[in-house]
């Protein structure tokens, strides 16, 4: 069986261990940069990496890579702050993750020195996340046992993981907001006893005061390179800077017909303009799937004025059996593309 190497998780953070020593591994001479937080910001939404609040929202779109290609495959993830608590005296959120179990919680909060997180299952020990403000170009994170077996060349991994974070500013980084200054940390690990390097096991793109916005995910080969595995980007965010644009919808499913079925679906307020201006919708296409199709769709440009939202409907006739997805893609201009996802099955 194939086991993979554990990363910073977009959606589960940060799990690996910590050294309180300043030299981890004396005989490999491995250093390490201590960072280590000394207050709770009293103010978790502004002047953050991540702004903290019971109720807000992050969505992402994620593409999964195989072998390093693209695949076919997308999915929205979406994290979640669920509630406020106290842990040993300090203020600290839960956080629910989509596609993790609900019955683990993570924990995380805005410290004087970045964003940490702390495991259930241990609530005496934090991890930092993401250094800010940003002071260290490159800093320690900690060490993890990793052990694997690949069966298919009867290879074993058996050795400790040292990880390290490089962090640096992006001028200009485009996201779904315009072009912002971003924070870059790029999570990189080494095999502590054969001295392998593994230059990138994630990057992490967050926009002060919104959060994450861009992650890209990486996977360990037998030969103990790395290659792609997943491209997360914000599509949308309930907090105050967030875009102007509210997308209500992700993913229509439009479940199990039988040949000669049909099956239409609405939504009234799809795209619902929260700016001044008038949203200009330049086109509305369905990617390539005739079995997909808009009904009576607004002649184009079609202007959503402020305050007002856009509602469409799609039907899904299926001609043959199989599973189906595709696109339904609206251009916006002057920001961009927005993406729903089509899902549809069809059987005898």
């Amino acid at each position: 069986m194939k086991k993979y190497i554990l990363a910073i998780n977009l959606l589960a953070f940060i799990l690996m261990l910590s050294s309180c020593d300043d030299i981890v591994d004396a005989d490999n001479n491995i250093l390490k940069t201590k960072i280590t937080y000394n207050t709770i910001k009293a103010d978790q939404e502004y002047n953050v990496i991540m702004p903290l609040k019971v109720g807000n929202v992050w969505i992402y779109k994620t593409t999964i890579y195989t072998n390093g290609f693209i695949g076919t495959m997308t999915s929205y993830d979406t994290i979640t702050v669920k509630e406020e608590t106290i842990i040993n005296g300090e203020k600290w959120f839960v956080v629910g993750i989509t596609g993790k179990s609900a019955t683990i919680p993570y924990y995380i909060t805005n410290t004087d020195v970045g964003l940490y997180y702390k495991s259930s299952t241990n609530l005496n020990s934090s991890n930092l996340i993401a250094e800010y403000p940003l002071k260290h170009s490159s800093y320690y994170h900690g060490d993890q046992y990793y052990s694997a077996i690949y069966d298919d060349i009867h290879v074993a991994i058996d050795d400790s993981l040292d990880y390290w974070t490089n962090a640096e500013i992006v001028n200009n980084y485009p996201m779904v907001y315009g072009d912002y200054t971003a924070y870059k940390y790029n999570t990189w690990a080494k095999f502590r006893h054969t001295n392998t390097k593994l230059d990138t096991i994630a990057i992490e793109y967050y926009q002060p005061n919104i959060g994450i916005v861009h992650r890209e995910e990486y996977e360990v080969n037998q030969d103990k390179s790395v290659y792609w595995t997943s491209i997360s980007d914000l599509v949308y965010t309930n907090i105050e800077i967030g875009k102007p644009i509210k997308q209500s919808v992700f993913e229509i499913n439009f479940g199990t017909l039988v040949l000669g079925e049909s099956s239409i679906k609405t939504i009234n307020s799809l795209l619902e303009n929260e700016m001044d201006l008038n949203l200009i919708i330049a086109s509305i296409e369905i990617d390539n799937d005739p079995s997909f199709s808009v009904i009576n769709p607004p002649t184009m440009p079609f202007v959503v004025a402020p305050g007002e939202a856009l509602g469409i409907k799609v039907k899904f006739i299926p001609t043959t059996t199989g599973i189906f997805q595709s696109d339904l893609q609206f251009f916006c201009t002057d920001y961009g593309l927005l993406t729903v996802k089509l899902f549809g099955r069809c059987d005898n």
